[in-house]
């Protein structure tokens, strides 16, 4: 791909160089307006038209422009472009302007359309939770920000990986610290400015619990961007009963939200912990994180197996009987086909 550019050093954008020139005709036009009333008026029109094509040349060379000859090789190599699609990049800075996402997606269709995507081949992905090619009706809605694999899925492919663009407004949520085997472009998206979010990103509970006992419920709150200074309330929700509440700072990084519950009833329970909205939030839709918990009346069956009759298993099973949630049953293998059960067998 070869290219001729003509630009000029002084004077860079089109509507500059048109007053210039349009300043020069003037000049021009008004140092000869008194003879356009003489005998000689054809005559003196070729004068003034010649002294501004003078001036116009002048101008021109005090410009001092420039004539670029590019050639661009195609390279037999990959631009990966890495999109960020989380909830975040939904927000609109101002009233007026689009979202985050719609602006990395106009970016990264330049780059493909400009000089970049001549040279290479541009690979666009989007990433949240998954990594994957971005299309026409992906939106913003990714609940995480996984950036170590997605720069692990832009070097995958059919040829070899040059560089990465990267388009996000920050804030990646896996644990392991992101790297590059190739060159990396970072692009930041937002105003940066007043712009903050809160979201609950996990729930950290037993999948079974016992009734009458106590359980810990854990939530872990991220907070991003200039978040203002304060408490904020966070609520832990069974069937729609408040079981709980905490107050949480208001400050940008990552904590755990930790409740104390007792739950008595048996069964399947669907709850929540959330976080109410602080002021100047970007979005609460993701303030908020559903689990279940399975409680179960009856206590838990224990199997102890030994490869022989020992003494010790005596202690072993008492341990097990004394504690008021659990049901022993010991189970002693003395031969390969001879199985001797002692104690309370579980109920299946």
């Amino acid at each position: 791909m070869e290219a001729v550019k003509l630009s000029f050093t002084y004077l860079a954008r089109p509507h500059e160089i048109g007053i210039a020139f349009g300043c020069v005709l003037l000049v021009a036009a008004f140092s000869y307006a008194r003879f356009l009333r003489g005998p000689c008026k054809g005559f003196i029109l070729i004068l003034c038209l010649l002294r501004a094509i003078a001036l116009a040349a002048a101008l021109l060379v005090l410009m001092r422009p420039v004539l670029t000859y590019e050639r661009v090789t195609p390279q037999e190599r990959r631009l990966a472009v890495l999109v960020d699609a989380s909830r975040s990049m939904a927000v609109r800075d101002s009233a007026g302007l689009a979202e985050r996402f719609e602006t990395a997606r106009r970016i990264a269709e330049r780059l493909s359309a400009g000089d970049l995507g001549r040279a290479f081949t541009v690979e666009t992905l989007a990433f949240g939770a998954e990594t994957a090619p971005l299309a026409g009706d992906t939106r913003a809605a990714a609940e995480e920000t996984r950036l170590a694999e997605a720069l692990r899925s832009g070097e995958r492919g059919t040829l070899p990986l040059a560089a990465t663009v990267l388009l996000s407004d920050g804030g990646a949520t896996d644990a392991e610290p992101p790297a590059s085997a190739v060159p990396l472009w970072a692009v930041p998206l937002g105003s940066g400015h007043g712009a903050w979010n809160l979201a609950v990103r996990d729930v950290i509970a037993e999948q079974v619990v016992l009734a009458d006992n106590q359980t810990v419920i854990e939530a872990i709150v991220r907070i991003g961007g200039e978040a203002p200074p304060g408490e904020l309330e966070a609520s832990l929700a069974l069937e729609g009963a408040e079981l709980g509440t905490q107050r949480i700072a208001c400050k940008a990084g990552t904590q755990r939200v930790r409740f104390n519950a007792v739950i008595r009833t048996p069964g399947r329970h669907a709850g929540a912990i959330a976080v109410k909205a602080g002021p100047g939030e970007a979005f609460d839709e993701d303030n908020a994180r559903h689990f279940f918990l399975e409680v179960v009346k009856d206590r838990l069956g224990v199997i102890l197996y030994e490869s022989a009759l020992r003494y010790e298993a005596n202690f072993v099973q008492k341990s097990l009987r004394s504690d008021k949630n659990l049901q022993a049953a010991a189970v002693f293998r003395t031969t390969s086909d001879q199985v001797a059960v002692t104690g309370v067998p579980p109920v299946p």
